[in-house]
């Protein structure tokens, strides 16, 4: 009919985020509090959200994801609710991620998956005064799941990951810059590769535990942890490939220094 209006158009869905995006925001919120621009607590329940997401999505285990260092915070109220927080995800991560073996701590287990990421069962457990190796014993907690978690983990297995996470962001930076400035074939080669991809193998790599017989770790090893630090299934053909671009770009230039 003439002069009759035109119905509104539907609203469009709401854009879910990436994961990416989302890791892009935990990044933004981390160098925040770490510069003293937003207060822990005050972000805090929109960071354990954002965890617990990516939890039940399965994707980036805690430790590969960006958060906010507590040793800025030692020996403070906030350092320990930090500690006591990163507990609780790695907690929630392993309740998600791990099927349905029984553990020694399965009431804690049981009462994550009834009442989520805060259950008092697993801020009881988080509070007690165990060693981190105790308590990713009683989660009955693989070595390779251990290098996922950011405190469920022994402390030299932690240490070492944690340098060499600063490491890999090193070199990812690094092959950046040579991309930047570089003109040779070799630097040009760079715009073909997935930079942060072949630095978390490299990462991978050197988290990976050799086998007795080779001295080396194997694709398969390799891709497990690759799939922890990515979010993402990857094969063990993909591996090999990305090990050949590790030994090109990193190892190589690491000779070459």
């Amino acid at each position: 009919m003439v002069g009759e209006l035109a119905a509104a158009p539907p609203p469009e869905p709401a854009k879910i985020p990436t994961v990416p995006e989302i890791l892009a925001a935990l990044r933004k919120a981390a160098d925040r509090v770490a510069r003293g621009k937003r207060d822990y607590l005050v972000i805090r329940p929109t960071l354990m959200k954002v965890h617990r997401a990516l939890n039940e999505r399965k994707v980036v285990s805690p430790a590969f994801r960006p958060r906010v260092a507590s040793g800025k915070f030692a020996g403070t109220p906030t350092g320990d609710q930090i500690l006591l927080d990163y507990q609780l995800i790695d907690m929630h991560w392993l309740t998600q991620t791990g099927g349905d073996v029984d553990t020694n701590a399965q009431d804690v287990v049981d009462a994550i998956r009834t009442d989520g990421i805060f259950a008092n069962a697993a801020v009881d457990f988080a509070r007690l005064k165990w060693k981190m190796k105790a308590k990713a014993a009683s989660f009955e907690v693989t070595p390779i799941r251990q290098l996922g978690c950011i405190m469920f983990c022994r402390d030299d297995l932690r240490k070492r990951r944690d340098q060499l996470i600063r490491e890999a962001r090193r070199h990812s930076s690094q092959l950046r810059q040579k991309l930047q400035e570089g003109v040779s074939p070799t630097h040009r080669s760079l715009a073909k590769i997935d930079i942060d991809k072949v630095s978390a193998t490299w990462l991978a790599r050197e988290l990976a535990p050799r086998t007795a017989a080779s001295k080396k770790p194997s694709p398969a090893t390799i891709a497990k942890i690759l799939e922890m630090i990515l979010g993402k299934p990857i094969s063990a053909h993909v591996v090999r490939h990305q090990l050949e671009q590790v030994v090109r770009h990193i190892d190589g230039r690491s000779l070459r220094i």
